[in-house]
């Protein structure tokens, strides 16, 4: 009997430590992550999983994802305080920032060998924190927004990636390092940065956050580098990036100065400046022709509909052939609005998911703009185009029209769903002609006549396929 039961602990403890077997991880993460959503959805009912024991809580963080362990920080304080317990707490001076970084990714690399994720709080300075976190997936997320925050004030930040120097061999730990977060660097410690990022000679994404009083950011990497993303940094005013391998550039924030150097064939771009405001017509003319190349080849794209009247206009006769997902964003249905999507996605004949949010505090382009833009006079078949997903609509109407003019403009009547304020969405279906209450001949009015033709229904999203979010919806 002893041995039996030694036996089967022996088995138990292969199974919850061998994590190999890519289906049995995946049906691991679902059912941890299904539980920690319905602790969040549904709070009313008992927490099945926040009751637990610290140690195997703990756990639960070392078998999901990078990212969605992170997310479980917002759950409560109870996860939080988890998190601070796992955390190694250091003190010392900012020149040693790098040092201590340095000695987490040697203690993940060599002492940790089943990759649990690793946290260091690190205070310096007056109140100052680093929170540095590494994970699975070679992820490192250097966070200085905790502490105390140093009075705003403009810097310039020149980085330098995956530089080969035949002088300096940077220790054999910091090269695993795959993907870097880099959130609220500031004038104190971006040089101190700069310098620990020297040493990360295999990055192949790279994302910046929130970094208040960047002016100018520029960008160096001869290689390797697939993923750079710039996010919230409200005094950014200029951007230039030499990147000679980059698949994907993702950013949110003012409309600033952009030069490109190297980047071609980009399969993926964001260009959301909803918050920006206008610019004077040189500016307009130095950026719309390196804007218009960068997304020749473009495969998933989010484009702010008032910086592409803005800076964009005349759209050159050019087409996106390969452009499949597109994500507009403008601040209202108005005529001219739409008219500027319109002629936009008639240069997209491979379009199969158009997503449209209305957002009424994104820029406004200067409405002399409208008279520049008319309605497609030649029709064009979206072949392709199965799904429209609409956010920010208030107006059963303005979903209506947009239906209408799909129809009316491109002879193509895609699957329209509407997100809403609660946990489900809505679809849009024309009904059938017996069941219309009104004589549409009696019906004077356009509006009114679409509005008896269709009803809206719950629409059951299966969340994976055509009907899965867009790329940049959770940045």
């Amino acid at each position: 009997m002893g041995k039996k039961l030694q036996k089967n602990k022996k088995n138990h403890q292969f199974q919850r430590y061998d994590l190999s077997h890519d289906r049995r991880r995946d049906s691991c993460n679902y059912e941890i992550l299904s539980g920690l959503r319905f602790h969040t959805e549904e709070e009313h009912k008992d927490d099945r999983i926040s009751s637990l024991p610290d140690d195997i809580l703990l756990r639960f963080l070392y078998l999901i994802p990078f990212k969605d362990a992170l997310q479980t920080i917002a759950l409560s304080t109870r996860w939080r305080n988890l998190w601070n317990r796992a955390a190694l707490v250091r003190h010392g001076a900012i020149e040693d920032i790098d040092c201590v970084v340095g000695d987490l990714l040697l203690h993940f690399v060599e002492l940790n060998p089943l990759a649990h994720p690793e946290r260091l709080r690190f205070q310096f300075g007056r109140g100052r924190i680093l929170s540095a976190i590494i994970g699975l997936g070679k992820k490192l997320r250097l966070d200085f927004s905790k502490g105390e925050s140093a009075i705003p004030r403009q810097f310039d930040w020149h980085l330098v990636l995956n530089s080969i120097d035949p002088t300096h061999q940077p220790p054999s730990h910091t090269t695993f390092v795959k993907s870097l977060n880099l959130t609220s660097v500031n004038y104190l410690t971006n040089e101190i940065v700069s310098s620990l990022v020297s040493n990360f000679q295999s990055l192949e994404s790279l994302t910046i956050a929130r970094c208040e009083g960047l002016q100018s950011l520029r960008v160096d990497v001869l290689s390797k580098l697939l993923n750079l993303t710039i996010l919230d940094c409200p005094d950014l005013k200029s951007l230039y990036i030499e990147a000679y391998e980059l698949q994907s550039l993702r950013y949110r924030g003012p409309v600033c100065w952009i030069s490109l150097r190297g980047v071609v064939d980009i399969a993926d771009a964001m260009l959301d400046f909803r918050y920006s405001p206008g610019y004077n017509q040189y500016y307009s003319y130095k950026h719309s022709d390196s804007l218009i190349k960068l997304l020749g080849d473009v495969e998933t794209l989010t484009l702010s509909g008032g910086i592409f009247k803005t800076l964009m206009h005349p759209l050159p006769s050019r087409r996106f052939y390969r452009l499949k997902d597109l994500w507009w964003i403008d601040s209202s249905m108005e005529e001219y609005n739409i008219d500027s999507l319109f002629t936009f996605i008639t240069a997209c004949p491979s379009l199969e998911r158009l997503f449209i949010t209305i957002d009424p505090t994104s820029y406004r382009s200067p409405s002399s703009l409208s008279k520049c833009y008319n309605k497609v006079g030649k029709p064009a078949r979206l072949r392709h185009l199965k799904v429209v997903k609409l956010e920010g609509f208030t107006k059963d109407e303005d979903v209506i029209l947009l239906k209408e003019l799909l129809l009316e403009a491109f002879n193509v009547e895609p699957r329209i769903i509407v997100a809403t304020d609660g946990s489900y969405s809505r679809t849009i279906i024309k009904i059938p002609k017996h069941q219309r209450k009104n004589n549409l001949k009696m019906v004077e009015s356009k509006s009114q006549r679409w509005k008896s033709l269709y009803k809206f229904v719950e629409e059951l999203e299966d969340n994976i396929g055509l009907y899965s979010k867009h790329a940049h919806f959770d940045l």
